[in-house]
């Protein structure tokens, strides 16, 4: 299945660019087939960019990123239980607060 991943700071500084289109094969779950999940993707991503792999493994408490499929928040604790389809895009951001 391909997806896309849309990176923010300073995740995209390691990928080289703003958007990288991925490809997911289904994974195994009990011997049977299964759509790919949010996290199998996050994996994919940091198998493709090692730079990156300590910033999208961190434990929940050091995850900084919004997480977004399709520009509907994920929150990073569901990230194994969501469920992704093909052509979606995944969003990573360190959310801004400002005044």
């Amino acid at each position: 299945m391909k997806i896309t991943f849309k990176l923010g700071e300073p995740l995209w500084r390691a990928a080289g660019k703003r958007e990288v289109a991925g490809e997911l094969g289904p994974s195994e779950r009990e011997g049977l087939a299964a759509p790919a999940s949010v996290d199998a993707a996050l994996n994919a991503l940091a198998a493709a960019y090692p730079q990156m792999a300590q910033e999208l493994h961190g434990a929940q408490a050091e995850f900084y990123y919004s997480l977004f499929v399709n520009d509907r928040l994920v929150v990073f604790a569901q990230r194994d239980k969501t469920l992704l389809k093909e052509g979606d895009t995944i969003s990573l951001f360190l959310p801004l607060a400002g005044g």
